[in-house]
């Protein structure tokens, strides 16, 4: 049991020093630590609802603050590609009618050749 707890200890401790060390200042986290930011998140929540209170209250308010940062970037990221696409096809589709439409009325206006 004491061999457990020791364990436990260390990963939080681990897991401080790494908050610290990858995180710190959380403002200038970025989509590009993306996967850190959730590999730490995993860690955090595989301990105990206990052994996570035993974090600094500034580490893990600062890590969920960091995931919640990332996968709203990453979501507006995501948003924005789709909103592109959507945007490119509309836009092709409608310059595609434009066209055809011209076509059609300029066959319209062409007299019809004898024969």
């Amino acid at each position: 049991a004491y061999a457990r707890i020791t364990e436990i200890r260390g990963e939080i401790e681990a897991l401080q020093a790494d908050i610290k060390e990858q995180l710190y200042p959380f403002e200038r986290i970025s989509l590009s630590d993306r996967g850190a930011v959730h590999a730490l998140y995993d860690r955090y929540m595989a301990l105990s609802e206990y052994d996570r209170g035993q974090l600094t209250a500034s580490d893990a308010e600062g890590l969920i603050k960091c995931k919640t940062q990332v996968d709203t970037l990453y979501l507006a990221l995501l948003i924005g590609g789709i909103s592109l696409v959507i945007a490119a096809g509309v836009t092709a589709v409608v310059i595609l009618r434009i066209r055809k439409r011209r076509k059609a009325r300029a066959e319209k206006k062409m007299p019809e050749s004898e024969e």
